[in-house]
């Protein structure tokens, strides 16, 4: 007689926990948007690093569930993959400082962020729920619990008693004791040192463009150049006040960088899109963009320019300049051309100023 339920197979293997420190006061804290997107960035650079060494049971908001099943653990191993993975993320977090664009909370706190890393060896199965598998057993259970230990350490790998921690030399020994499974040791390591040994990113490569000349302007009430920026670089911000835009999709990333790509849909014509720079000074921020327009084989540099006034309003000014072109008809009608951007350009900043004043309100 076949049974409606088929008993998991429980068998010995790894569990592997990356879990993203700083996790919960980050996303409380701060634009929760931004957050998430970043989370989710530093999550796939998680898996990404692992690579197939493990495989993936299920994302678990703020950590990566990881399993593998062998005979043979190598613990050393496993240490290394954690401080490799230690390593790029927060090469990663720096990168990202270097190339913020926008300041919101969420963006300037990255480097609160931290990493730590739970090891465990136990018994356990997959149970098919529907059309996912999940890990099945009470190995995985303490697995979590040892996630909430009483560490006062930030980052570092945590490898339960499940190994023979007198054989591995780095790990200093601590116990705890857990409800449900009593007295339990464990080994750990402090990872904050490695710190040491990430380098600072190298500055960003500027290029140098033709002088952007002919501008368009509108005037606002003050509002602040935080959300200016925002509604000039984010991609829904962006589609509500610009003319003729469908779709804006970032390429790699989930948040504007410099030197991040994404393609702008207008009026059915593909552009594609790098944010080569944004300069921050005293009273007056610039955003420089370079376009690829693909239906007229065109390079042009488009300038936005918000300056604060002693009339406590911002002018936000808006240019563009061909820079190159493989269209004869381009290079010929080059000066009109600008001409008639020069006008697509005055109802945009027109269209973006509506709609930062709605902002405001």
């Amino acid at each position: 007689m076949n049974s409606f339920y088929e008993i998991p197979q429980i068998k010995k293997g790894i569990l592997f926990i990356p879990d993203i420190s700083g996790f919960t006061q980050f996303v409380t804290s701060t634009e929760v948007s931004h957050s998430q997107h970043i989370i989710s960035e530093l999550l796939e650079l998680i898996i990404s690093e692992v690579g197939n060494l493990f495989t993936v049971s299920e994302i678990e908001g703020d950590a990566v569930l990881f399993y593998r099943f062998q005979n043979d653990f190598d613990i050393e191993e496993i240490i290394k993959l954690c401080e490799k993975v230690f390593l790029s993320f927060h090469s990663y977090l720096k990168t990202y400082r270097r190339d913020l664009v926008c300041h919101c909370g969420a963006c300037t706190m990255t480097h609160k962020l931290g990493l730590k890393f739970i090891i465990h060896i136990g018994d356990f199965g997959l149970n098919q729920v529907g059309k996912r598998e999940k890990l099945y057993g009470k190995e995985v259970i303490l697995a979590h619990r040892l996630m909430k230990n009483p560490l006062d350490l930030k980052e570092y790998v945590l490898v339960s008693s499940s190994y023979d921690l007198f054989d591995i030399k780095l790990l200093t020994s601590a116990d705890l004791v857990l409800e449900e499974f009593g007295y339990v040791s464990f080994g750990y390591m402090d990872l904050t040192p490695l710190k040491d040994r990430i380098p600072e990113p190298l500055p960003i490569q500027r290029n140098f463009y033709p002088e952007v000349k002919k501008f368009v302007y509108t005037v606002i009430p003050a509002i602040s150049f935080q959300d200016i920026v925002l509604a000039i670089t984010e991609p829904e911000h962006r589609k509500a006040w610009m003319k003729g835009v469908s779709n804006i999709e970032l390429k790699g990333h989930k948040i504007n960088r410099i030197k991040s790509n994404h393609d702008c849909v207008i009026n059915g014509n593909t552009i594609q899109v790098t944010l080569e720079d944004l300069i921050r000074e005293e009273n007056e921020v610039k955003i420089l963009e370079h376009a690829y327009m693909q239906s007229m084989k065109t390079e042009i540099i488009q300038l936005f320019t918000i300056r604060k006034t002693e009339k406590d309003e911002v002018i936000l000014g808006m240019g563009t300049v061909i820079i190159g072109s493989k269209n004869p008809f381009v290079r010929m009608f080059k000066s009109l051309i600008e001409r008639v951007m020069a006008v697509q350009n005055s109802k945009n900043i027109t269209s973006l100023g509506k709609y930062l004043k709605v902002l405001k309100y």
